[in-house]
């Protein structure tokens, strides 16, 4: 059985259902990105900041976020309303570590094919790591069979758009 990793939407985090995604043939690299400090994040934007969701479904999708630098430092200090998405401060925020794409509801595999860049409906763009995001879903890479990497195949398996191949 294969599982390809799905998320809730959290807020300005609302991502392209990846089962819904059509592919693009771009590619970029994830060099230079870092993971989001995710359990500080999700404590502060669910319990601190009364944000949609659980602790729990944050972590599922934050752990797999990877970001610039800049975003995870400038995250730390973010206040409610940036963390939220409100005024100035949140919107310069989510512009910083969500950067505009054009092709809204697409996805596409990073060069290294470990990561997967998702245009969401808000047309923002997140890069999320494959091996977090299969491990979010119960695929370890200790058990057999497990790909964790980007594409639009896998062994006999194939899908429509580029995806993080999570075999269980």
């Amino acid at each position: 059985m294969r599982t390809a990793a799905r998320w809730a939407g959290i807020a300005w985090f609302s991502l392209c259902g990846l089962g819904g995604c059509s592919s693009s043939s771009t590619s970029t690299t994830t060099s230079g990105y870092t993971f989001l400090d995710a359990d500080s994040f999700c404590s502060s934007y669910v319990t601190k900041c009364g944000g949609s969701g659980t602790v729990a479904s944050c972590l599922e999708t934050a752990r797999a976020l990877r970001v610039s630098q800049s975003c995870a430092d400038k995250m730390k200090a973010a206040s409610c309303d940036d963390l939220l998405g409100k005024g100035s401060g949140g919107t310069a925020l989510s512009d910083l570590c969500f950067p505009s794409c054009n092709k809204s509801g697409t996805a596409t595999c990073e060069s290294d094919n470990q990561a997967l860049d998702s245009c969401g409906s808000d047309s923002r763009l997140k890069v999320f790591d494959c091996t977090k995001s299969c491990a979010a879903t119960g695929a370890t890479s200790g058990k057999p069979n497990f790909s964790s990497t980007c594409g639009t195949d896998y062994k006999t398996e194939t899908s429509t758009q580029p995806i993080c191949w999570c075999v269980k």
